[in-house]
């Protein structure tokens, strides 16, 4: 995707500090089939639990705030 990188005219960042703290937050879950939003979730969490990686813990972060795990 890197590549088409030059035919990008225009960049929408949100103003609630995600690129400045440096810390993404999931803001939109989109379940697909069958699976349901606290599935997915669930399923995600336990998939990223220990990560050390930003988007793992924002995984993880958001099913605590749910109670998910």
């Amino acid at each position: 995707h890197l590549e088409n990188a030059h035919s990008i005219n225009t960049v929408v960042l949100d103003k609630t500090g995600t690129i400045t703290k440096g810390q993404p937050e999931v803001t939109d879950v989109l379940p697909f089939a069958a699976q349901s939003e606290q599935e997915l979730v669930q399923l995600a969490a336990a998939a990223e639990k220990g990560s050390e990686h930003p988007l793992g813990q924002a995984i993880v972060q958001l099913a605590k705030t749910r109670q998910l795990t």
